[in-house]
């Protein structure tokens, strides 16, 4: 609802579900009126309104806070902390855009404070589940890499599988697949170095996956959860990979993209392997490409360079439909826009 001065008036039924929260937790306290002194502090104690609205804030975050794992609530009081220095500084240089600003705020808190009260028993457990696997991750990652073996730096989704320190095996114990249904792979052991053959992705696995990958996307409050994750493991792969999809299926690189194809495609065939000429074929003709893209749109050369063959590999293993859409859905969770148009190789 917006108010005779532009204002985002906050819904009746908003203002009561706030108010109805427990009392908070003296952390969360707004200012102490007898002894403000900054200028934001004044101006809240000095209107009715405004400290109303304070108020609510603070219960609403004690209560979000109370239903939250330690790690979560972590994040969360990075983030009103941060929120408060942008309201200190720029946000609230009158009482209006005050109460702007509190309005918003309060309909972000209370949206996740809903999705939380929410939750289904058996997204519970899910979330539990994400949350311990995500911690046992972080306690291996790149400290105790799985034995694997590889012929290029450990770049893209090979490099995400070496450094999570999980097997196939481990993987297929939470997911109940392994990521490949045939290939060089082992239970216990990657083999990226292989010459004439490549891991062919399972669709169970895949399947599996993105159920988690959904769940993110319909659970907002879950997210928190990974954003760590993502940013360390995934901000420069995810980009990479789904602006890399588009310049395949680009029409103009159509002829480009078959004759590479079909010679890649060969010499897996033929057990010749993907090495040319004492070079690994085909990622010398994506570097081009790659550095092309990376220079005008500014996304990770070495990752396009990744992604060429990857995608060619999932058209051989009929898997590309499946994680592309995967993709799509956890740019999605991210809010991260999409990959300009294709250009020409």
């Amino acid at each position: 609802m917006v108010g005779s001065k532009g204002i985002r008036v906050m819904p009746l039924a908003l203002v009561l579900g706030a108010l109805t929260l427990g009392r908070a937790e003296t952390s969360e306290a707004g200012p102490d009126c007898a002894k403000a002194a900054a200028p934001v502090d004044r101006m809240i104690c000095e209107d009715p309104q405004l400290k109303l609205l304070d108020e609510m804030l603070a219960k609403i975050l004690g209560d979000l806070k109370k239903r939250l794992p330690p790690e979560e609530r972590e994040f969360l009081d990075g983030e009103q902390s941060q929120w408060i220095g942008r309201r200190d500084g720029f946000l609230c240089p009158d009482v209006y855009s005050c109460l702007s600003t509190y309005n918003e705020r309060l309909i972000e808190l209370k949206r996740r404070h809903d999705a939380i009260t929410s939750l289904k028993p058996e997204q519970r457990a899910m979330q539990k589940r994400l949350r311990t696997l995500l911690a046992r991750m972080e306690e291996k990652w790149e400290l105790d890499p799985v034995p694997g073996l590889t012929a290029l730096p450990d770049l893209g989704l090979r490099g995400l599988y070496l450094r999570s320190g999980m097997t196939p095996k481990e993987f297929r114990a939470w997911f109940g697949a392994e990521p490949f249904r045939s290939g060089p792979h082992k239970p216990d052991r990657y083999d990226f170095q292989n010459h004439r053959d490549f891991g062919r992705h399972n669709p169970e696995f895949i399947a599996a996956f993105g159920k988690w990958v959904e769940f993110l996307a319909a659970s907002p409050v879950t997210k928190p959860l990974v954003l760590g994750f993502y940013d360390n493991q995934m901000m420069d792969i995810a980009p990479a990979y789904y602006r890399m999809h588009q310049f395949l299926h680009a029409p103009e690189n159509t002829a480009w993209v078959e004759r590479i194809s079909g010679m890649y495609r060969q010499a897996i065939e033929q057990g010749q392997g993907p090495f040319r000429d004492g070079y690994h074929y085909p990622y010398r003709e994506f570097q081009q490409v790659a550095q092309a893209i990376s220079e005008k749109e500014g996304i990770n050369a070495h990752e396009l360079t990744t992604a060429g063959p990857f995608w060619l590999r999932r058209q051989m293993d009929g898997t590309e439909q499946a994680l592309f859409e995967l993709l799509g859905t956890l740019l999605k969770v991210f809010e991260l826009p999409e990959a300009p148009a294709p250009a020409s190789p």
